[in-house]
């Protein structure tokens, strides 16, 4: 088989990072754009040689390799990222730190 016909290359949003092993970090990348019907895969990461690890929510490009093994008659497929590109950091809203320290201090009475 040629090493093309099992590339996949993915641009999207990252919609989940599954850290449950720190070395090998999957993500699930959902196709952007204006598809009917979007592709969500999930890639099989090694964090030592991903330059640029994503976060949820950022906007990426990730390619990788479809592997596929046999264990006691079943089929296990993964995909294997090679690259990934951080296109857009997702922006997180700080709210503004809200201090009430004198807020009460007109009407100290308890109600009961």
């Amino acid at each position: 088989m040629s090493e093309n016909q099992n590339k996949v290359v993915l641009t999207g949003t990252v919609i989940n990072v599954d850290m449950k092993n720190d070395k090998y970090p999957k993500y699930t990348v959902k196709e952007s754009g204006n598809a009917e019907y979007p592709m969500t895969i999930t890639f099989d990461c090694n964090s030592s040689k991903i330059q640029s690890l994503p976060l949820k929510g950022d906007n990426v490009e990730m390619s990788g390799y479809v592997g596929s093994r046999e264990w006691n008659g079943r089929y296990f497929t993964g995909v294997s990222c090679v690259y990934c590109k951080v296109l857009e950091k997702h922006k997180t809203i700080v709210p503004e730190s809200v201090n009430t320290a004198g807020q009460f201090a007109e009407n100290d009475e308890v109600p009961f």
